[in-house]
């Protein structure tokens, strides 16, 4: 593992040919032993083998609106001739999902650093920081700090991305929810909250994209499905790492078979 910078950086797009555009355009073309993916401009030909992953890393099953979605996501896929399987990701959950909380929670450390270093004790770091990145700096500093959760890090991504790779020696792609729920009321995460009642919300909804951003496997969301409400249900995709070209060509294909650039949500932003 290089590094454990756990961001991500890509775009949101309408088109799969304005994000396959940007990833040409901005993308890293001589990292070793990886070979750049350029500009892909269509479907594939190739026919898929697709891992259907159902529990979160917490072991808690899809809310049914989302579950509906990816189903009917799975169901698209084999309508076009790729062949899907249910399965698990096989690797232990509840301790990935812990280590990389706490190696999230020891990033904020940092902005306490910061405003001591700005404002020389001016302003109280309880007037200048929200609950969540407060209990975040707790929780780092129960946990020892940076380096005890950077080496946790370093061992537990090791084991999840073994386990990644040897699922990818049976399967060309991964599908999986985006999100646990559905699209929930402007609100739901404000910064007001209290630690503890934001981080049981997101403990409870986030269970599926953490794995990629820990071990640098692409993934994207495609709206395939909108509920009786109209707001739009992503269904996740992932594939190995280097694999970029093999969603975007998947992608092309989803996007002809069920368009979604004109669809907006009943209050948008537009």
């Amino acid at each position: 593992m290089e590094s454990l910078n756990i961001a991500s950086e890509q775009c949101l797009s309408r088109s799969v040919r304005d994000a396959a555009a940007f990833l040409n355009v901005v993308e890293k073309k001589d990292i070793e032993n990886l070979q750049p993916v350029g500009f892909i401009s269509g479907p594939s030909k190739k026919r898929l083998k697709v891992a259907l992953i159902w529990e979160t890393f917490l072991g808690k099953k899809p809310h049914p609106e989302v579950e509906k979605a990816v189903s009917a996501s799975a169901q698209l896929l084999e309508k076009l001739g790729h062949k899907v399987d249910e399965t698990k990701m096989g690797f232990d959950g509840p301790e990935f999902m812990d280590t990389f909380l706490g190696l999230f929670a020891s990033f904020t450390m940092q902005y306490e650093a910061r405003i001591e270093l700005l404002m020389g004790g001016a302003i109280r770091r309880e007037d200048a920081l929200e609950p969540w990145t407060l209990g975040l700096i707790e929780m780092a500093k129960s946990r020892g700090g940076i380096q005890p959760c950077s080496q946790r890090a370093i061992k537990v991504f090791a084991e999840a991305s073994s386990a990644l790779e040897k699922l990818f020696k049976t399967y060309d792609a991964i599908l999986s929810p985006v999100m646990r729920v559905p699209p929930y009321k402007i609100g739901w995460h404000s910064p007001t909250l209290d630690f503890n009642t934001l981080l049981a919300r997101l403990l409870d909804e986030l269970g599926y994209t953490p794995l990629h951003n820990a071990v640098g496997t692409p993934a994207m969301s495609v709206p395939l499905y909108w509920t009786s409400d109209g707001l739009p249900v992503g269904s996740q995709f992932a594939a190995r790492r280097g694999g970029e070209a093999t969603l975007l060509g998947l992608a092309y294909e989803l996007e002809e078979a069920r368009p979604w650039a004109k669809k907006r949500p009943p209050v948008f932003a537009g």
